[in-house]
């Protein structure tokens, strides 16, 4: 691979990521959250999301992480675009609702 695109319905993903974030605080009792997932052209090895919590649990935490990012990927409407070095493009699915 030589690279990968995201895009996004921003208004759709602001609004769902922060209900995302609701519900983590609540699921896993969190003192704190923040998440984000980048849009654009980013090369391999670029970090795309993301995630911080506190909690005075670290084993919470790893799970509320893991929750999240889960999320994110099955509710966000962001979409990846993988460009290979042959040139090749290919969109990857990876939201399953909405």
């Amino acid at each position: 691979m030589n690279g990968l695109e995201y895009s996004a319905y921003s208004e759709l993903a602001v609004k769902e990521g922060r209900k995302i974030v609701e519900e983590g605080m609540v699921r896993f009792g969190l003192d704190a959250v923040r998440a984000a997932h980048r849009i654009g052209t980013l090369s391999v090895g670029d970090a795309s999301v993301v995630i911080e919590v506190a909690t005075g649990h670290r084993g919470e935490g790893f799970e509320a992480c893991r929750w999240i990012i889960d999320e994110i990927k099955a509710r966000l409407p962001i979409w990846k675009l993988e460009h290979y070095v042959e040139g090749k493009k290919e969109w990857v699915l990876g939201m399953t609702m909405l």
